[in-house]
């Protein structure tokens, strides 16, 4: 028996009923909501959360910026599911298991009845322009994971890289590289009491950058960053906001006052960026006025990549552009180039277009759309057959967009795909024991590391001092 709310489907039955044994792989946002949909909707289901980290919590841990812990308390709502579940038996954590490596997604799906890919993108989107290849181009995501302590971009070179970088050009204009334009200019007293990694700490301390432009193809009205990342940028102790007026002009077509005036969001954004006491304004030589601080974040428009040319040796010295023209109508305008060249001195290139997903063996997977084929979470062939048990959610499923609140629904989605199927008698059941690693980090482990990052951090003055070595984060999961 089951009852249906306005929620969803809650079934009626005791604790002990037999329900679904799930495995979801990844331990972010995406994989830690369907945990708790699945525990929370269906009394008798079991989760095991499988992560290549020791440490969980995927881009929450590794993506969001140092300075905006309030991001990161999603956690707390992870650990209170982890902490209710784990106490019943229902819930269990392994940490540092590569699927593909340590166990196999065949092996996974024989031992368990659903197996919930929840892994994320890991790559990034290439621009395929030339010039790529050169020393000191990169994408956003390692630079992000290098000051986040993640232990695949710790030893990255980014400390040599910012002191011999006086420019930088970060392309696309997304939250993510607002985020890094902001790292690279912000004051070491501005960081040091935020959950950085000190080594990233001291490489930002020793920097020798003082420009940043953020690059965009479009208009200002059409730009992918919120109010609340720009206006940051206004509050910087040590670097002004520069905009080029010529750019916010060029920008300014009728279609765009047509989505200025159904968007209260862009409204708040046009006014802040031609607001000449809150953000400096470039002539259409580049000229900055006088401002007396040491660093400038530029917010370009109407520019896009056509390649990068080598400075000294193979490292990059500057990015090639062609600017653009807005056509189209309004909520669909296209950057058309004008035919117009600038370069833009560059030592350092970051790529912030949108991170990629990638299949592991045994994914129907559509390379084009880098997703897994998907009919509403449960993963099918090229001929929309469902490949049963098998199931997606988070960027996997549907991409990289969103927030970390998008893969509430998207999780959810998913839950009632792997529960519908589940009452409806299709999945065939486990047909061997649940596997053990042996290498594995437990729940228990994982708030050993926790401790122990808490720990150091409050002796540095800090939030958490983030352990970026598995070899030591295996250590401290041991006590």
């Amino acid at each position: 028996m089951r009852a249906a709310g306005r929620s969803g489907r809650r079934w009626v039955t005791s604790a002990a009923a037999a329900g679904p044994r799930v495995c979801i792989v990844g331990s972010g946002p995406s994989g830690f909501y369907a945990a708790k949909y699945l525990l929370k909707t269906h009394p008798g289901a079991t989760v095991d959360i499988v992560d290549r980290l020791p440490t969980p919590f995927g881009l929450v841990r590794s993506g969001v910026a140092p300075d905006h812990p309030e991001v990161k308390n999603v956690t707390v709502d992870f650990e209170s599911v982890a902490a209710e579940f784990a106490s019943e038996g229902r819930f269990r954590y392994h940490g540092n298991v590569c699927v593909g490596e340590d166990v196999e997604l065949s092996d996974l799906r024989k031992s368990f009845d659903a197996v919930l890919l929840a892994y994320g993108a890991s790559s990034d989107r290439e621009l395929g322009v030339p010039g790529e290849d050169l020393e000191g181009v990169g994408g956003a995501r390692a630079f992000v994971n290098w000051y986040n302590g993640h232990p695949d971009h710790k030893d990255d070179p980014w400390a040599e890289a910012l002191q011999n970088t006086e420019d930088v050009v970060i392309v696309g204009q997304g939250n993510v590289a607002i985020d890094c334009a902001r790292v690279l200019t912000k004051t070491p007293d501005e960081l040091r009491h935020t959950d950085i990694t000190s080594y990233a700490l001291e490489a930002l301390a020793a920097s020798r950058v003082r420009r940043v432009h953020v690059v965009g193809r479009r208009g200002h009205v059409q730009a992918a960053f919120t109010m609340k990342e720009l206006r940051e940028l206004t509050r910087l102790d040590d670097a002004a906001l520069v905009a080029h007026t010529h750019e916010l002009d060029a920008g300014a077509t009728e279609a765009s006052a047509e989505e200025l005036s159904k968007s209260r969001a862009a409204k708040k954004i046009d006014a802040l960026l031609r607001d000449t006491g809150k953000c400096l304004h470039a002539d259409e030589s580049g000229a900055v006025p006088q401002h007396g601080k040491a660093k400038e974040v530029h917010l370009r428009f109407l520019l896009s990549p056509t390649g990068f040319q080598a400075g000294e040796g193979a490292r990059v010295g500057s990015t090639l552009l062609s600017r653009s023209r807005l056509e189209g109508p309004a909520g669909a305008q296209s950057a058309v180039a004008t035919g117009d060249e600038v370069a833009l001195p560059s030592q350092l290139v970051l790529r912030s277009i949108g991170y990629r997903s990638v299949a592991v063996p045994g994914l129907s997977f559509d390379a084009q759309r880098c997703v897994a084929r998907n009919d509403a979470g449960r993963v099918v062939d090229e001929a929309g057959v469902p490949d049963v048990g098998l199931y997606v959610t988070g960027w996997l499923k549907r991409g990289p967009s969103g927030i970390i609140g998008t893969n509430i629904v998207c999780a959810k989605g998913s839950v009632k795909a792997i529960l519908d199927d589940w009452e409806a008698g299709a999945l065939a059941g486990a047909s061997t024991a649940a596997v053990a690693w042996p290498q594995a980090v437990d729940w228990e482990g994982w708030l050993r590391i926790d401790a122990a990052e808490r720990a150091a951090g409050e002796a540095a003055g800090k939030s958490r001092e983030k352990l970026s070595e598995v070899e030591a984060m295996i250590a401290a999961s041991r006590g």
